[in-house]
């Protein structure tokens, strides 16, 4: 471990006020101590430019963006306006060249085009969230304190599904491999269940869909998340959140994850092992 490693301190737990989220527990299943350093010690991330975060930025605000259009319906974003888009999230200058850059420029534009297309073709009649956040309270542990679990999901709609019943749908676009995270659509539609209830009446008969777009492999997983599924994985959810909560030790868990932690040459150098090309 570098010099920069602090010891843990069995003091400092999980901040009540900070809601937990698909996102922070699954960086809590992979590492606790970046965990700490990002939300407990609230340490700055390193200002380091990632290519693979930056081409799916660019992606999300342009899908968000098309999303927004068609639920509005007004002309959709063209090739140079995405090009122009690209620009922001993915400087020239942080490329070795000008045809690197537009090796990735073009990889967005194939997944945004995929990605319009299907979002044409769902036909939706109406588009509820776009890249919201939404929260929901709920008490953990035997003492029942009261924590706060939130999502943004990429899009949600309502339309009509392959039968004709009335169906919330929601849509979480990847820009990476594809790899499922089973907890995420269950935790989706906990978090929604106000929404839910406002949008239909009665939130536990709601038909919810969940649908992972993996854009890069143009693969979709779809879940339909019954009260029968969500039930199954939940206690297992309630169980990460409370180990979350009680977490003391904050161990760094060294892997080849650390490429893609925001602190990496900061802090878990001397842990990381070596590349398996």
């Amino acid at each position: 471990m570098t010099d920069d490693h602090t010891p843990p301190d069995a003091t400092r737990r999980w901040p009540h006020q900070t809601a937990m989220s698909p996102s922070s527990l699954k960086t809590y299943s992979q590492c606790p101590y970046r965990i700490r350093l990002q939300y407990i010690d609230k340490i700055p991330r390193p200002d380091i430019f990632v290519p693979f975060f930056a081409i799916g930025n660019a992606t999300h605000s342009a899908l968000g963006t098309i999303a927004q259009q068609l639920k509005a319906g007004t002309t959709l974003l063209g090739p140079e306006q995405i090009r122009i888009l690209c620009q922001l999230h993915m400087p020239m200058f942080q490329y070795p060249s000008e045809e690197t850059w537009e090796a990735e420029v073009q990889k967005v534009l194939r997944w945004v085009d995929l990605g319009r297309r299907y979002l044409e073709s769902l036909r939706a009649d109406e588009w509820l969230l776009i890249e919201h956040w939404e929260k929901r309270d709920l008490p953990l542990l035997p003492s029942r304190t009261r924590y706060t679990l939130g999502a943004k999901p990429d899009l949600i709609v309502r339309r009509l599904d392959e039968e004709g019943e009335p169906l919330i749908h929601i849509i979480d676009y990847k820009t990476g491999k594809v790899y499922e995270e089973p907890d995420v659509p269950v935790i989706h539609r906990f978090v929604l269940r106000n929404v839910l209830q406002e949008w239909t009446g009665d939130a536990s008969a709601t038909n919810v869909r969940f649908t992972w777009y993996w854009l890069d492999e143009n693969y979709r997983k779809d879940v339909d998340l019954t009260l029968e599924h969500c039930n199954y994985a939940w206690p297992g959810i309630v169980r990460q959140m409370e180990s979350l909560v009680t977490e003391t030790a904050w161990e760094p868990t060294p892997s080849h994850m650390c490429v893609y932690c925001p602190y990496y040459q900061n802090y878990c150098t001397a842990e990381i092992p070596p590349q398996v090309e």
